[in-house]
C-alpha cells in the first residue's frame, strides 16, 4: 500500500499529463501558492504539564470546600470526589459542574495525589443531565443568558 505522499505525487503527475494533452504547459511548482499544506506542531506533553483552563475561577479549594452537591476529600496519595445529590439520582446541574471543576482544578495542581476515585451517594451513580436545569436554561432570556456567561 502506498503512503499518502506517493498517491499525491501520482495525482499531480496525472494532472500534468492531462494538461499537456490539452496544450497547457505548467511549471513544476505552479500549485505552490494554492495547495494547502497543514503545519502540524505536535508536542508530546505529560498530562501534568498541560494547564487546565477553567470556564471560571475556582470558588473554593479542599481547605475551604463549600460545595454540598460534590464532596471532596484528599488522603495520602488518593482523592475522593463524591456526587452528593441522591434525591435526584446525582443528575448533573450547575452546582455539580462547578464542584467537579473546582476539584479537578485543585487536583491538577497537586503532585502528591496519584489516584482519584469518583463515586456517588444513593442508588444511582449519575442520571446524566438534570432535565430541570435544561428547562431552566431554555426559559432564560437573552439578557439572563449573557449575564450567566
Amino acid at each position: 500500500m502506498a503512503d499518502w505522499a506517493t498517491v499525491e505525487q501520482a495525482l499531480l503527475q496525472k494532472e500534468k499529463e492531462l494538461l499537456e494533452q490539452e496544450g497547457v504547459v505548467t511549471s513544476e511548482n505552479h500549485l505552490d501558492g494554492y495547495r494547502y499544506t497543514p503545519v502540524t506542531n505536535v508536542k508530546n506533553k505529560e498530562t501534568w504539564e498541560v494547564i487546565p483552563v477553567p470556564a471560571s475561577k475556582p470558588t473554593c479549594s479542599s481547605a475551604d470546600w463549600k460545595h454540598t452537591d460534590v464532596l471532596f476529600e484528599i488522603g495520602q496519595g488518593i482523592a475522593y470526589i463524591t456526587l452528593n445529590r441522591p434525591d435526584s439520582n446525582n443528575a448533573l446541574n450547575e452546582t455539580i459542574s462547578q464542584g467537579l471543576q473546582d476539584a479537578t482544578y485543585e487536583l491538577h495542581q497537586r503532585r502528591d495525589v496519584r489516584i482519584v476515585v469518583l463515586r456517588a451517594e444513593g442508588k444511582m451513580f449519575c442520571a446524566g443531565g438534570d432535565p430541570k436545569a435544561f428547562s431552566d436554561a431554555v426559559a432564560m432570556t437573552d439578557k439572563d443568558d449573557r449575564k450567566a456567561a
